[in-house]
């Protein structure tokens, strides 16, 4: 009795430690989630406004799946991913997490990495449960001043409209970047100097001094509308012939079916002759049977008069005298 009381009490002592074993140093398994790890090209990233649209999927390479905590940081799932994927030939060694938010792709700086949870990757906050990666460093991406203004992304999206200043508003620029406010002051103060000693002669050479230094920009926007708009007509009139060859094939598949409807109705109607025709000569060959059948009835004329038992006691009777003449049995 004693002994089952210490053996109880071992198993006692022994249970909680175990449990706490299992609760502290493994994880739920419940909790584990997969993760869809994919690697975003870097030709479809558009530089200019620093994003890629969601169909850039379709180029996108799979580099494996990682089976970890919902609860997981971005910054340590990086280790996770990095130490999985890593050995692949195609998985670049340096790389930056996009995330799908709206319409595009966009990237996921390094403070929102240690915000970030791999559970804000997985449905419902997203269509599936997968992350994206793209080739490169964050400083490879971050916006750097140009020399020349038609590469920046504000001149991309407001047409470089600090080139429309007039003269007088350039030494208020003076204080930005070396390079920006060199090109920019001499352009306006060549062609402020130009129109100042040529204000007097024709607009035609005016027009000519301008176009000398055209507005950094423009003749892009406008080659990309002139582009665009062949582009737009192109596609509708490929649209117009298109449904132009529908209605045609339209009124083809109608005009078959009235034609195929016409065959069958004609088709059913010579069956519906047919078989009436066939049902009058068998019932017009019915009554003549019926009336041949009963004149013969009446005359007597292919039938036997004799009843049938009358018949089989004359065959008794005369088959003994047959057989002693004839030698043979009758039957």
């Amino acid at each position: 009795m004693q002994s089952q009381l210490e053996s109880d009490k071992l198993h006692s002592q022994i249970k909680p430690t175990r449990n706490s074993f299992i609760t502290t140093d493994r994880p739920d398994t419940a909790q584990l989630v997969d993760l869809h790890v994919y690697i975003i090209p870097k030709s479809v990233w558009k530089e200019r406004q620093h994003l890629a649209q969601n169909e850039a999927i379709d180029d996108a390479i799979s580099a494996g799946f990682v089976h970890v905590p919902q609860n997981m940081h971005i910054q340590d799932l990086r280790k996770q991913i990095e130490q999985l994927c890593g050995n692949e030939d195609f998985f670049p060694k340096d790389f930056i997490v996009l995330r799908s938010v709206g319409r595009c792709m966009t990237r996921v700086k390094p403070r929102q990495e240690i915000e970030l949870r791999v559970k804000n990757f997985r449905p419902p906050q997203t269509f599936a449960p997968e992350i994206f990666l793209l080739e490169g460093r964050h400083e490879d991406y971050t916006q750097t001043p140009s020399a020349s203004p038609s590469l920046s992304s504000v001149s991309y999206l407001f047409g470089n409209r600090t080139q429309r200043t007039p003269s007088r508003m350039s030494g208020q620029h003076q204080s930005q970047s070396p390079v920006k406010s060199i090109v920019r002051s001499g352009l306006e103060n060549d062609w402020s100097t130009t129109h100042n000693e040529n204000s007097h002669q024709p607009n035609q050479q005016q027009q000519r001094v301008r176009t000398k230094y055209p507005q950094i920009g423009e003749s892009e926007v406008d080659d990309v509308s002139a582009t665009e708009m062949a582009k737009l007509k192109e596609e509708q009139e490929r649209l117009r012939r298109r449904q132009a060859e529908l209605d045609r094939m339209r009124r083809e598949a109608e005009e078959k079916k009235r034609k195929s409807d016409r065959d069958e109705e004609e088709r059913r109607r010579k069956n519906q002759e047919e078989a009436a025709i066939k049902i009058q000569s068998s019932y017009r060959g019915f009554k003549d049977r019926k009336t041949t059948n009963e004149l013969k009835r009446r005359r007597g004329i292919g039938r036997n008069p004799m009843p049938r038992l009358n018949q089989e006691r004359l065959r008794g009777h005369l088959a003994p005298v047959l057989e002693k003449t004839l030698g043979t049995t009758y039957l």
